[in-house]
């Protein structure tokens, strides 16, 4: 699965669109004056170092100032870590990295960009294999409307923990200290 590019029609053929996501903006639970974009003027933003609208962000915010990151993993620690005020992703990969990771204390702006930057998911297929794009098109078009819903729900819906388990969840930093801890017993 790869981000609709116009540069890739050089190197594979491209499905037809089957999911669409948006960006979102990622900051610290506390920080309360950030509801969008423009909230950032002279604060720092992680963004990974490959995203396609890194050019787009400069050129329209040029007064924020872009860290670049290895990975959403990266970013999401940066903003925990007051290394910058938020990261900018795509809602999936963060709500994954999130849930992956055990990550508390951050909270998605849903809102926070503009409504009409969303992002096409799509499959790349080498270009010596038409009939194969033929067939994932047509394996695209047959999904339903609740499959579809289904995984939406599963895999981009904003991370939110039930109270029960924020009492279970430790975050980054006390796992760490308790990693030092075991390795001095």
């Amino acid at each position: 699965t790869i981000v609709n590019n116009s540069e890739l029609y050089h190197y594979i053929r491209l499905t037809q669109n089957y999911l669409t996501y948006s960006k979102v903006l990622v900051t610290k639970i506390e920080e309360t004056d950030i509801k969008s974009i423009d909230n950032l003027a002279g604060k720092q933003l992680s963004i990974i170092k490959r995203y396609e609208s890194i050019e787009s962000l400069k050129m329209s915010y040029p007064e924020v100032k872009l860290i670049f990151t290895n990975s959403v993993l990266e970013g999401l620690q940066n903003v925990l870590y007051g290394k910058s005020a938020a990261f900018i992703g795509s809602h999936a990969a963060i709500s994954h990295s999130i849930q992956k990771n055990f990550l508390s204390g951050l909270h998605i702006l849903e809102e926070a960009i503009n409504e009409h930057d969303v992002n096409s998911m799509i499959i790349g297929v080498q270009k010596n294999a038409p009939q194969l794009t033929s067939i994932l098109n047509k394996t695209i078009d047959s999904i339903t409307l609740n499959e579809l819903q289904t995984l939406r729900k599963k895999w981009i819906q904003p991370f939110e923990l039930k109270e029960t388990q924020q009492d279970t969840i430790v975050d980054n930093v006390q796992i760490e200290t308790l990693s030092k801890e075991d390795a001095i017993k």
